[in-house]
């Protein structure tokens, strides 16, 4: 009796400390995969449409015609992030509750495979053969379920990024940046959290400036040139 009581605690040891930890990652991983690509369709199949990106932008000009000044449209991007808000979290409801008729209806297409996992409230299944790091092995064994619940609301702002192009020009690079949190659903404890995050990307704008009379692009320390000493 004793045997078997120590062969159980290391047996639960050993799940605990080294299996479960690499079931865990795997889930974290295919849970991530699901989301982005699901987040990633919402926003770009039915968030932006109808909507014309180009008002996302206020442009001010001089009498010279030349861009003084470029801003967001405050009522657009509430409005966009809003609807991307609302959008995202209706699909990946339609995730946790195994409707994967609305979500035909939302134009999200997923594989066959990850259909039938959504199906029955699952987002994944993850082989007990992966614990072996083996390509041959990591198929083999009964599959652990893994579902999802959210946590708190999907969270969306607008990120921009400015970059220098040519002499007078500014590339303006703008993207939606979705934040979710969701609690892993597995068989044992301790409950799991993952965040998954996706910049999706919304327009590139040129804005282009005054050509400047003279252009210095910097200068080298030492020249290539061989000066020859004069008499």
């Amino acid at each position: 009796m004793i045997g078997v009581l120590l062969t159980t605690i290391l047996f639960l040891y050993f799940i605990g400390n080294k299996v479960w930890p690499i079931i865990v990652s795997y889930a974290k991983m295919d849970v991530e995969n699901l989301m982005i690509e699901v987040i990633h369709q919402s926003v770009q199949k039915k968030a932006l449409e109808g909507i014309d990106l180009e008002q996302i932008y206020i442009t001010e000009k001089n009498n010279d015609g030349t861009i003084t000044m470029v801003d967001f449209n405050t009522n657009m991007i509430n409005q966009l992030l809003s609807k991307t808000n609302e959008i995202v979290q209706t699909n990946l409801s339609y995730i946790t509750s195994g409707n994967i008729e609305k979500l035909k209806e939302s134009n999200i297409e997923l594989d066959e495979t990850l259909l039938k996992n959504v199906k029955k409230k699952r987002v994944t299944q993850i082989p007990i053969g992966v614990i072996f790091a083996n390509s041959l092995l990591s198929n083999l064994g009964p599959s652990i379920p893994v579902a999802v619940n959210f946590v708190g609301n999907v969270e969306s702002n607008i990120n921009y990024q400015m970059k220098s192009y040519g002499i007078n020009n500014v590339m303006m690079e703008t993207s939606i940046h979705i934040s979710v949190t969701l609690n892993l659903i597995l068989p044992l404890p301790p409950q799991q959290q993952v965040k998954v995050t996706l910049d999706v990307p919304l327009s590139v704008k040129m804005i282009q400036g005054k050509v400047p009379e003279y252009y210095h692009n910097g200068y080298q320390q030492q020249s290539p040139l061989s000066i020859l000493p004069s008499e």
